[in-house]
């Protein structure tokens, strides 16, 4: 099983370690710009260190932290003009639990999904761009339809009991197995 091999070979970051919406948010706004990395895996820390909350983030100058974690690892879109202060402001510092009212706030779009699944722990494919190795896994031929179904589709595979698991476990997959044309996933069914 997936969420298997994932406990096996899974990778360790910072980031994983945490369900807390805000450190969820923030990962997934930094990996969203930049992918893995050593810059995340050295400003993820430091940031979340410093700015521990909706209320201190929303509350800095954005230049300071813009400048302080470099502009290519953190969006402006996720600061005091963006995503941040609408939770702060709107939601009284609480991330939503829906992906309707997650994906209005300005700079989320799909990166409202991996904050579903990894800090609230619903069962949905965290990021669609997981289409591919999911394909993979699970060994589904090319498919026919349009994209937004192959999406629900796969929400319904997600086992509910371990969404998290499965989807870094796919994140992982994919990372291991990509630009290799006929990789042997036999190891991870």
């Amino acid at each position: 099983m997936l969420v298997n091999w994932f406990g096996a070979n899974g990778r360790c970051y910072p980031w994983r370690q945490t369900t807390d919406p805000y450190r969820v948010l923030i990962a997934a706004f930094m990996l969203q710009r930049t992918g893995v990395g050593q810059v995340v895996m050295n400003v993820y820390p430091h940031f979340v260190d410093r700015f521990p909350d909706f209320d201190s983030l929303a509350a800095a100058e954005e230049w300071s932290w813009r400048t302080s974690f470099a502009r290519s690892v953190v969006p402006a879109d996720c600061g005091n003009s963006g995503a941040v202060t609408s939770v702060r402001d709107v939601h009284k510092s609480v991330i939503p639990r829906d992906l309707a009212s997650l994906e209005c706030l300005p700079g989320i779009d799909s990166t409202g999904r991996s904050v579903l699944c990894m800090a609230y722990r619903l069962p949905v494919i965290a990021r669609p761009k997981l289409v591919r190795p999911s394909r993979r896994a699970h060994q589904h031929r090319k498919q026919t339809a349009h994209r937004p179904n192959l999406i629900e589709r796969l929400d319904r595979e997600v086992p509910p009991d371990h969404p998290r698991e499965f989807n870094l476990a796919l994140l992982d997959v994919g990372s291991t197995f990509a630009g290799i044309e006929h990789p042997d996933t036999s190891c991870v069914r």
